[in-house]
């Protein structure tokens, strides 16, 4: 079939083809056409042949054809599922801040199943809630779970973000703060002064900072957090492999230390 033909295949199916049902089918065809046993998104559950590169310069294995996740989303997207009877309860609240798509998916549909409370937000006017993660709408110890993916990077005041998630966080309550904490530097890389500052260390005008591992700790002990990690590291290579993981450490933070999902991620590593 030439490239014509198939032009006018997909314009003739597009006039008979619902708005509503074109991205299932999209979705469809793509598990289709990556379909494979090589690889499986804990994300969205897809199996596939592989997972394609991304950056520059290109990192293999690294984003899912399907849902376009990254290994930090499969890594959280592990974690919400390994643990969802010890973190999804009902008349208890979830917030999801900048919500990545497909993520969002697993932790609407995980809560609404716990019947817990979904709340999803972020800067701007795309999100169904404004959540300024320096200053959060959001009374004292209300929220038991809290997730946040690589967002404290890109804010300056870092440290008053993450005391306003411990205020938030009840005494029970869960935060799982994910950032690039991969630094191989004495300690954390910063980039406050300008843009072009920022563009010379991280390629990237948004990004004020690169975590070291020690240094991220302290700042959530720092705010009063009891930390623990999920990583990579915690599955054999050949999953590792499958899923298409690196070096990823997800840093979930507590307030109180003997939770039982603290205590869980304590025994992994035993």
């Amino acid at each position: 079939m030439t490239r014509g033909m198939l032009t006018l295949l997909k314009q003739s199916l597009k006039s008979v083809i619902p708005e509503s049902y074109r991205k299932t089918l999209r979705r469809w065809g793509t598990q289709a056409v990556h379909f494979g046993w090589s690889r499986h998104c804990p994300v969205c559950n897809c199996r596939a042949s592989s997972f394609r590169p991304h950056g520059d310069p290109p990192e293999p294995d690294a984003v899912c054809h399907v849902c376009l996740s990254k290994a930090p989303h499969r890594l959280a997207g592990l974690f919400f599922r390994n643990f969802a009877d010890k973190l999804f309860q009902r008349n208890e609240t979830c917030v999801h801040v900048a919500p990545e798509p497909e993520l969002s998916r697993q932790l609407r549909r995980q809560c609404h199943v716990a019947g817990m409370n979904y709340r999803v937000g972020g800067f701007g006017t795309n999100y169904a809630e404004f959540f300024d993660l320096t200053n959060l709408s959001l009374p004292n110890q209300s929220v038991s779970l809290f997730y946040c993916c690589h967002v404290l990077n890109a804010l300056i005041e870092d440290r008053k973000a993450i005391s306003e998630i411990f205020r938030v966080l009840k005494p029970e309550g869960v935060a799982v703060i994910q950032v690039p904490a991969f630094c191989t530097e004495p300690t954390t890389v910063e980039a406050l002064e300008s843009e072009d500052e920022r563009i010379q260390k991280f390629h990237d005008p948004a990004i004020y900072r690169c975590y070291t591992d020690a240094d991220y700790r302290s700042r959530l002990q720092a705010a009063g957090f009891h930390v623990e990690v999920f990583d990579a590291a915690s599955f054999p290579e050949d999953e590792r492999i499958r899923m298409g993981l690196h070096g990823e450490v997800l840093h979930i933070g507590f307030r109180n230390a003997e939770h039982p999902v603290a205590a869980a991620l304590r025994a992994l590593r035993q």
